[in-house]
């Protein structure tokens, strides 16, 4: 277990500013060793002779350079996501959409909003809350795509989509996923000096954690530090809190428990900051972030269980494009933002036969939504992995319908 505690939420760089070769920011899993932040990668690659590779699972940027020529390569989910700006001569990079226009205002003087999507931001709708393309609020600056890595040469930039896990049935694909993250689980429950927490609630996602936890219990035995199960509610207004009582009982288990690591709080102003980075222009209710990340304070959450279902209804393709432009402040706009969103599920289908609907929720409302605490903390999610989807690959893609 390689470790190094709390750095920058973020980053920018451009053809005035370049990153050097090896750049890291964030945090992974490689195997069943964890590893926090740059230093924590220069001990991992130095301890094992093997240099860190893109697409695994956590939330992290790391950056190759090929003389003139920038590779930028993130986790598995995207939850480390990628804006950038190229005009053929000018380019930058930044896991933040409001330093990235920043810059530009003072670089270029001046940043035309894209009012299309400024629009939709309006309506309080799931797949208004957050980027619906590869567009954004500003014209010229773009998302890059989760699974491909973004390549910033000095005339334009290039998107590369990289090979995933593959798995030849599903018996064993599931069979790796599970023995996986146990083995994940017991390098976190097995040093006292971290605090492992794990949500749970009534719901199916959840409870996989759960499993996964029990059975690196059971493994490490009396070695087990255990994880701290949070759930929000009480007896008496939550069945969600019933449920996850009930549980820990079963297994002998606490329920919100102390803190075995202090939190370290954010002030009103870091919390901001935190938000402005992070969130802002991107992820648009207003959620400050309270706690401070730490390399020590490490979290597991259901979320990534919808993407592997369907949450909008298959059924309405062009319907749930069209109801999108609707919700716009000017519908006319609308429409030019929902065509935003199909060419981003076509682009998508190029590398991908899911369901374009399925496309859409990963790439958009799970990447922004259920990424926004693995982008501030250390926090993993399971059924959002790169073991998780080669597994679901190779089962099909029968599963039951939702509505949205």
């Amino acid at each position: 277990m390689q470790i190094q505690d709390s750095s920058s939420l973020s980053f920018l760089y451009s053809n005035k500013r370049p990153p050097e070769d090896g750049f890291f920011q964030g945090y992974f899993f490689s195997g069943n060793d964890y590893i926090y932040g740059q230093t924590g990668a220069g001990h991992f690659s130095e301890a094992t002779g093997h240099a860190i590779k893109g697409f695994m699972d956590g939330c992290y940027v790391l950056v190759r350079r090929h003389q003139d020529v920038y590779e930028f390569v993130t986790d598995f989910s995207g939850y480390k996501a990628l804006y950038y700006y190229h005009d053929g001569s000018t380019w930058a990079v930044s896991n933040s959409f409001s330093r990235l226009v920043d810059y530009l205002r003072l670089e270029i003087g001046h940043v035309e909003p894209n009012y299309a999507h400024l629009g939709s931001v309006c309506s309080t709708n799931s797949t208004n809350n957050q980027l619906f393309s590869f567009e954004t609020l500003a014209r010229g600056v773009r998302v890059s795509p989760r699974g491909m890595s973004l390549v910033m040469t000095p005339n334009k930039p290039i998107l590369l989509a990289k090979e995933q896990e593959r798995s030849n049935n599903y018996l064993d694909g599931l069979t790796t996923h599970l023995e996986r993250w146990v083995s994940r689980f017991e390098t976190l429950m097995h040093n006292a000096d971290f605090q492992f927490s794990i949500d749970l609630t009534g719901g199916l996602d959840s409870r996989t954690n759960l499993a996964l936890a029990v059975v690196a219990r059971n493994r490490l035995s009396s070695d087990a530090v255990l994880p701290r199960f949070t759930c929000a509610g009480s007896l008496d207004t939550s069945l969600d809190y019933k449920v996850a009582s009930d549980l820990c009982n079963h297994y002998g288990l606490k329920l919100n428990g102390p803190n075995r690591v202090p939190r370290v709080t954010f002030s009103s102003e870091q919390s901001y900051a935190a938000f402005y980075d992070l969130s802002l222009g991107v992820y648009y209710p207003v959620v400050l972030p309270a706690v401070a990340p730490s390399a020590y304070r490490v979290h597991a959450g259901g979320g990534g269980g919808e993407v592997h279902r369907d949450f909008y209804n298959p059924d309405y393709v062009e319907r749930f494009f069209r109801n999108h432009g609707k919700r716009n402040i000017h519908e006319w706009l609308g429409m030019e933002a929902a065509r935003s969103g199909r060419d981003a599920v076509d682009f998508l289908a190029k590398n991908d036969n899911g369901h374009p609907l399925r496309l859409h929720y990963r790439e958009f409302r799970h990447r922004f939504h259920g990424g926004r605490l693995p982008r501030l903390s250390a926090s993993f999610t399971p059924l959002d992995s790169s073991s998780a989807g080669a597994a679901q690959q190779s089962a099909g893609l029968c599963c039951k319908n939702r509505e949205a």
